[in-house]
């Protein structure tokens, strides 16, 4: 072998000499302009970490970034009133860069949004170089036609509100986890490749609910006796989603497993319910009631459905006699029926009674343009004032509760239609496959794909939805999740 081939084999090539210049001056940048040596050393970790996803496969890459999502606190998690030593860690991940970092001023993204960029690059120079990977399947074609009119009427909706003076800045924050979840989506149907590797993202899924539940037991019962400053919610509301979703899929294993593993999953489920307790949101409940429903719906010749039928009806005459007891009454035997009453009764809650002003005022603001909608851009109509939230929430008027009724101001009906068709896909999805499934993983995924819509859908109608960033990751996990079981069980193709 000659001395040059040797030194073309040796060559460490143009991009790694690139690569090393770049994070010497990004170096030499924030030290200069941060003035605190910690900022020296961000570079570098920000180049090993895109060294690691660049190596590693792409699901770990995917699972890790998933769970960074939903099991970070930050400083705003609590209401600011405490916060674990991986806040600025969680800041990093869930707010812009601009916000955290002076020297980062032009830089709007989010480390999540970061990371998604970086992780479909991944993916497509993976692609271009190597083909598919292994075992990874393109999304079926009505997952990619749903996709297309979603991103259709999401551009439609955006063209028509700034060409009627709409703000840009206005548009972009009321879309922007809309655009999340379609990114996050591509990223987890190129990491996904179907079987039991998959199930490790649904354990990932409740091990950061686990967090989160530490977390909030923590503040309910430790910090805010303490403190003495009254909480409404322990972390946040998006975390009624993670609760839910993870609870659910730790009882839909234990309904297809049906082995001695069950007993170890259900050992979570207790923790969950206190993380849902100690977050004091009645949605969280609710969600969770009408997701073991639609289990029941979906679950079509499962032997436990009928078995859980029964009991249904045997108990359903109990349960009427103790919902019209409790109705009316405040004794702690009956806070389930209270719970309920509170959520439909704004005479009993003042928080419903400002849903249903602020409802009231999204339906009537649509009579301008039912069609097509205001577009994004603009705000709702306040023909009907409710109580002045606007020291604590400034955004109200662009960004509405409830996201069904916005959807349908700013995007109109048909608009509403394609951003909603991802949701009913879900659900079409998980009720096809379901019976054609052949191990207790398909089963349980197709019974929590289908749930999902039903959990996401709740928190949309009750608590600006797409805004939590849990929505974003555990919708596009399943719409991920379901395409890949729609393929494996012959649904679409």
């Amino acid at each position: 072998m000659t001395g040059a081939a040797v030194s073309a084999g040796r060559a460490p090539g143009l991009a790694p000499v690139l690569a090393l210049l770049a994070v010497g001056a990004a170096t030499a940048y924030a030290a200069l302009a941060m003035g605190h040596p910690a900022a020296t050393a961000a570079p570098v970790v920000l180049a090993a970490l895109a060294w690691a996803a660049a190596r590693a496969p792409l699901r770990a890459s995917a699972g890790a970034l998933a769970l960074l999502v939903l099991a970070l606190d930050d400083l705003e998690t609590a209401n600011g009133l405490w916060h674990s030593p991986l806040a600025g860690l969680g800041d990093i991940v869930h707010h812009s860069m601009q916000s955290i970092f002076p020297a980062a001023q032009g830089i709007p993204l989010t480390g999540t949004e970061i990371a998604i960029f970086f992780l479909l690059g991944v993916a497509a120079w993976r692609s271009a170089r190597r083909g598919r990977a292994p075992g990874v399947s393109m999304p079926p074609r009505a997952t990619l036609a749903v996709g297309a009119a979603y991103l259709g009427a999401v551009g439609f909706a955006i063209a028509n509100g700034l060409a009627r003076g709409g703000s840009p800045e206005v548009a972009v924050w009321q879309t922007r986890p809309l655009i999340e979840t379609a990114a996050l989506f591509l990223v987890f149907a190129a990491a996904l490749r179907g079987g039991a590797g998959d199930a490790r993202l649904g354990a990932l899924v409740v091990a950061a609910a686990l967090v989160r539940a530490v977390l909030a037991a923590w503040v309910r019962w430790v910090v805010v006796p303490r403190t003495g400053f009254p909480l409404e919610y322990a972390t946040n509301h998006g975390d009624s989603m993670l609760f839910t979703i993870a609870a659910l899929l730790v009882v839909a294993y234990a309904l297809e497993r049906r082995d001695r593993r069950v007993a170890t999953a259900l050992l979570v489920l207790p923790a969950l319910l206190v993380g849902i307790q100690a977050n004091t949101r009645r949605t969280a409940w609710l969600q969770l009631a009408l997701g073991l429903v639609v289990f029941l719906v979906v679950a079509r010749g499962a032997a436990w459905r009928r078995q859980a039928g029964r009991a249904a009806l045997l108990a359903l005459p109990l349960l009427v006699l103790y919902g019209v007891a409790g109705w009316s009454s405040d004794a702690a035997a009956y806070r389930p029926v209270q719970l309920v009453r509170s959520v439909t009764d704004s005479t009993v809650d003042r928080s419903t009674w400002d849903r249903q002003v602020e409802n009231w005022n999204l339906a009537m603001s649509m009579r301008d343009r039912p069609l097509v909608g205001r577009g994004f851009g603009h705000e709702w109509t306040e023909l009907f004032a409710g109580d002045e939230i606007t020291r604590i929430f400034h955004r109200y008027k662009t960004q509405p509760h409830n996201q069904i009724l916005g959807l349908l101001l700013f995007a109109g009906p048909l608009g509403f239609v394609a951003i909603w068709a991802p949701l009913a896909l879900l659900v079409l999805a998980g009720a096809r496959a379901y019976p054609r499934a052949r191990t207790p993983e398909e089963r349980a995924t197709a019974l929590c794909v289908a749930a999902t819509a039903i959990v996401v859908g709740i928190q949309c109608f009750s608590d600006l939805g797409p805004f939590w960033p849990q929505y974003a990751v555990l919708t596009a996990l399943a719409l991920a999740a379901a395409g890949k079981l729609a393929t494996a069980t012959g649904v679409a193709r």
